[in-house]
């Protein structure tokens, strides 16, 4: 008990003059940051770093958007928590993170066995170190503090204006997963599921691997064929249990999660040689029967297609789209993770909360026969 406290009186006593017990500090005398990572070493300490402005341009203390006007700082302990109070007391100015848009951890530290306590610990910093509660987890592989310190605003002048800009674009391309650090928290302490957040890397420009004919979204970052001059990708994402990441989705599967979750996207899909457009049409219909010992799950999914002229054959797509999300969902119950959200239906097969947790559901998951039906509306124009 007292090595679990030790960390947190370090990192109180770092905080400490944000309390407010103190006095109340101005803008020039705070370091926002933009962006935090969170490595392991080889001698197995954790490295914090933070990316922030050098020159104060604004309320948030953000710079004028060159690559200069950035510096990435960072501390390294022997626990998440004492590298953070360290980096707050050898940083010329308090760190804020109110400001804070994303929270990158490398896969090496979202595989880890105390991946779950560091996101604990992160939760618990919120109050005293204004951690911000929008900012977004993302899981990278490779070195966390080379991705931060390579993301820099190439269209634009604000990097925290770039990195929301870009987060959103993906988002709305379906191939990435925007999850904040507080709802994979929440996700993390619940029966309901398991999640899924954006993965990332960085791509020297060096071995690109090329996707297969009409499967471009189906692909990891990393090593995408493209040129450009940022090296951070964006594509995938990572799954997560309720201890630690266990497996990855490619760009194509992460948009197939998101149809069926529902959410609002522009998805790619090639059928019969030809580019369509796909997009949710709705909520999907999900039910979910756990009379008999293996469940039932049954996805009735809506969904858009067009350009009309390009939709030849229905049937066809509606058949593609159906193996690839059938692929996809074995694919989660090899890994043991639910991401779809299905245990909230299972659930309501049960008056009792204890009831469903000795039902095990993760246990139940791995062997639930999948019903999909696909229904799917041809956009014109």
């Amino acid at each position: 008990m007292a090595k679990r406290l030790l960390p947190l009186v370090l990192l109180l006593l770092g905080i400490l003059p944000l309390s407010g017990c103190t006095h109340v500090l101005q803008v020039s005398q705070q370091a926002y940051g933009i962006s935090l990572s969170v490595d392991k070493t080889e001698s197995g300490e954790f490295m914090v770093a933070v990316k922030m402005p050098r020159l104060s341009g604004s309320s948030s203390g953000e710079s004028t958007g060159e690559a200069s006007d950035y510096m990435v700082a960072d501390a390294t302990a022997s626990s998440f928590s004492e590298a953070m109070a360290l980096l707050n007391a050898t940083l010329p100015r308090t760190l804020n993170l109110s400001e804070l848009k994303n929270v990158v951890v490398s896969d090496g530290v979202a595989q880890s066995a105390y991946f779950s306590d560091i996101i604990t610990d992160m939760i618990e910093m919120i109050t005293g170190i204004q951690l911000s509660q929008s900012a977004q987890l993302i899981v990278c592989t490779g070195s966390a503090r080379d991705f931060i310190e390579q993301q820099q605003p190439t269209i634009g002048t604000r990097l925290s204006r770039a990195i929301t800009e870009e987060l959103n674009h993906y988002d709305w391309l379906g191939i990435s997963r925007p999850t904040t650090l507080t709802d994979v928290y929440f996700q993390m302490n619940s029966l309901y599921g398991d999640t899924a957040v954006t993965l990332a890397a960085l791509n020297s420009g060096q071995g690109n691997r090329p996707v297969a004919a009409g499967r471009t979204m189906d692909a990891y970052p990393g090593a995408l064929p493209r040129n450009g001059d940022s090296q951070v990708e964006y594509m995938g994402s990572a799954l997560l249990n309720s201890q630690q990441m266990v497996g990855v989705l490619t760009g194509l599967e992460t948009q197939l999660l998101n149809l069926l979750s529902g959410e609002e996207i522009s998805m790619h899909y090639m059928c019969d040689g030809r580019s369509l457009t796909l997009g949710s049409a709705g909520n999907p219909r999900i039910k979910v029967d756990c009379s008999a010992d293996i469940p039932v799950i049954q996805i009735g999914l809506k969904i858009t297609a067009g350009p009309a002229q390009k939709v030849t054959d229905t049937h066809q797509l509606m058949s593609l789209l159906q193996a690839d999300i059938l692929d996809l969902i074995a694919h989660c119950q090899s890994l043991g993770v639910e991401p779809f959200g299905f245990a909230q239906y299972a659930a309501k097969n049960f008056w009792f909360y204890k009831d469903f947790q000795d039902y095990h559901w993760p246990d139940k998951f791995k062997d639930a026969k999948i019903e999909l039906d696909i229904d799917v509306t041809i956009l014109e124009g």
